[in-house]
């Protein structure tokens, strides 16, 4: 797991040597271990790869390319030093990941008479490149996201994993262009001035994240999971994506329930050792829910210790802390356990830096969690397996289930069930939420709907009239239109998971996963995104996944049966209540959002200094959190969502992060 950035000026500049040093710097936090940088003078066609820039600069013109890469080393770790090349120096890459089949695509490159200096990945990618050009990506089992530099035909080449578990950021500036895992290390170089990207504003309250390829950065691209860009010497500016990774055309109907668990339950054990390749110790987030269970009890068939385990909750949650939850699955699953306990009365200072480490804003405050569990997890370890990824397959969600019922139903029926929740359960955003899907004919518009935060009607009356003017009509249909392309083949649950893996869980869960791991130089690998555990999942029809009698995820409990001690399958499942709810790093901002902190949170999104009522309606924010704070509806969600737009802004943008920052105080850290 690396950090990589790069860039190509339309001339050389002396100022570029200044540059590729912040450049790595700027990077050091996702590899610590080593560093390297290629620099390149592209008319004659000359590039080297150097430990050292201020020993290169003496006897060197400036560059005009150069590529700059951090190490965080664990597979090959004395011998996987880059950027690294082919044996003619001709193809060159900075890499960022791991693909868990490089030893299959080894062999087969090694007998079409390719040479290899090294057992790492990084160099199976370089031949794959040689022997395969662009469709060697869709030949990788992995997460990643790397640059390739093509001497002889001057061209440079970006690509990311079929999943999006790796982002990859890239822009055509002023000065060249340039790329970079994160945004801030592209700023500290001083390649990239922030700036608003207004026309992206109505997706973001929409989603509570900005969909790929746009991003909050006016003029930066989030290159699309699967897909790969480039530029050419001949050419000016990037390429428009390409994708790569190939779509599932249609589900296997043939196999019985029993057979697609016993497929699925050997699926995940050859992920999970599969994922488990390292040079270095492997241990694993544990959350005491299913997924994170069933993700360890699959790594103890591996040879070893006792699988070192990590665990997250608020110290102030009695009986249904999660650290309880955790500890009983640790406790049955024979693990060493380790805990973190977090002081709610400190969380609001720790999500505010978590809004900076993310560089987008990306409102899913559990990301705060992850990333003081991979703090915790930094002191023991480099990379952790979790279990992060099953959901979105496999059918974890209420929208998944509303999507299923919606076939079986029909639409009026299911409006009917809707309609009679909302009288039983106090839960209104949610229920307003069903009730829009519900209303939905079209595929599309019905599957944006179920990702809204914000309504339509909410966002009319926020967006000032200057922005929305700036903001495309149906901008919010195209990521999932963008998305549904290709899969006409697959019923419509099956297409709305698809979705929602490309989407929602690239664009905001692993994104956020990425970025707060690697704030701490941690690698957090995610079997159930392994392609060999998808080929299966996503060939399994619908309603398989989904089940009228045992609710979601009905497969994922039937593997849990089979992979989990009994001990826990008990835990996990009250006999005749159905399986336990949903276990994850929660943030209990419902109860937060009230009294001095509600308070606390409406001057700062509206009051003076804020940054939000340039593009936002004043009047509707405070009509929105009048209405919260009377309960006449519950928007949570929302005011977690404009609180981090607020921070997101100062941090980046301009205005007083300290102010943010006041909404708590210290560490949030209160033991480990």
């Amino acid at each position: 797991m690396c950090g990589i950035g790069g860039f190509w000026l339309p001339r050389a500049d002396p100022a570029a040597w200044d540059c590729a040093a912040r450049l790595g710097a700027g990077l050091r936090h996702r590899g610590p271990d080593d560093a390297g940088w290629l620099i390149g003078w592209v008319a004659p066609c000359h590039v080297r790869a150097v430990r050292d820039l201020v020993a290169a600069r003496p006897d060197a013109l400036p560059p005009d390319l150069v590529f700059a890469h951090r190490r965080l080393s664990i597979v090959d770790v004395e011998g996987g030093w880059q950027p690294l090349s082919n044996e003619a120096g001709t193809v060159w890459v900075a890499y960022n990941g791991e693909i868990y089949n490089h030893g299959e695509l080894r062999r087969e490159l090694e007998a079409m008479g390719h040479r290899f200096a090294t057992r790492s990945d990084t160099e199976m990618v370089v031949h794959a490149y040689e022997a395969w050009d662009t469709d060697a990506f869709a030949r990788f089992n992995g997460m990643f996201a790397f640059a390739l530099w093509d001497a002889p035909r001057r061209r440079l080449v970006l690509a990311r994993d079929p999943l999006g578990v790796k982002p990859l950021y890239y822009a055509d500036g002023a000065a060249g262009l340039w790329f970079a895992s994160e945004v801030k290390a592209a700023i500290a170089a001083g390649l990239y001035e922030p700036a608003l990207h207004v026309g992206a504003l109505e997706q973001y309250l929409t989603y509570r994240f900005v969909p790929s390829p746009d991003t909050l950065f006016r003029g930066v691209s989030r290159l699309p999971p699967g897909h790969w860009v480039a530029a050419n010497a001949e050419r000016v500016g990037w390429s428009t994506p390409t994708r790569f990774a190939p779509v599932p055309r249609s589900q296997d109907v043939s196999p019985d329930l029993m057979e697609w668990v016993a497929q699925l339950a050997q699926a995940t054990e050859q992920a999970v050792a599969g994922q488990l390749m390292s040079d270095v110790p492997v241990g694993a987030l544990l959350s005491g829910g299913l997924d994170s269970s069933i993700v360890v009890a699959a790594m103890r068939n591996s040879p070893g210790e006792a699988v070192p385990t990590y665990a997250i909750g608020f110290s102030t949650a009695g009986g249904d802390s999660e650290l309880i939850v955790a500890r009983r699955a640790a406790r049955a699953l024979g693990t060493a356990h380790h805990e973190v306990a977090v002081e709610e009365r400190d969380f609001f200072a720790e999500w505010m830096e978590t809004i900076a480490q993310l560089d987008e804003p990306v409102a899913s405050p559990g990301h705060t969690l992850v990333g003081l569990l991979c703090r915790r997890v930094a002191q023991d370890l480099k990379v952790v397996l979790t279990g992060q990824g099953a959901d979105e397959p496999l059918g974890g969600y209420m929208r998944h289930s509303v999507e299923r019922w919606f076939r079986v139903l029909g639409r009026q029926p299911l409006i009917a069930l809707v309609q009679l929740a909302a009288r039983a359960v106090n839960s209104s955003d949610r229920v307003q939420r069903l009730a829009m899907v519900a209303g939905e004919r079209e595929l599309d518009r019905r599957f944006v709907a179920a990702f809204t935060v914000f309504t339509p009607a909410h966002r009319r009356a926020l967006l000032r009239s200057t922005v929305r003017r700036e903001n495309a009509p149906e901008a919010t249909l195209a990521p999932v239109r963008r998305w549904l392309d290709g899969t006409e083949g697959l019923d419509p649950l099956n297409r709305l998971l698809y979705v929602d893996a490309r989407l929602s869980l690239a664009d905001d869960l692993l994104l956020g996963s990425d970025k707060v791991s690697m704030a701490h130089s941690v690698e957090a690998r995610v079997p159930f995104l392994d392609l060999t555990y998808l080929a299966v999942a996503e060939r399994i029809p619908a309603h398989f996944k989904i089940s009228w009698h045992s609710g979601r995820k009905h497969l994922q409990r039937l593997v849990g049966r089979r992979l989990l001690p009994p001990e826990l399958v008990r835990d996990l499942a009250a006999v005749g209540a159905g399986w336990r709810k949903k276990r994850g790093f929660d943030v209990p901002l419902r109860r937060w959002f009230q009294g001095d902190t509600l308070r606390d949170v409406t001057r700062l999104v509206t009051g003076a200094g804020a940054a939000l009522p340039e593009y936002l309606d004043r009047p509707g924010m405070i009509a929105l959190i009048d209405e919260h704070t009377s309960g006449r509806a519950d928007h949570t969600r929302r005011l977690s969502a404009l609180l981090t737009l607020e921070a997101w802004h100062r941090s980046f943008l301009g205005g007083d992060p300290a102010a943010i920052e006041r909404l708590g105080a210290g560490t949030a850290v209160a033991r480990a």
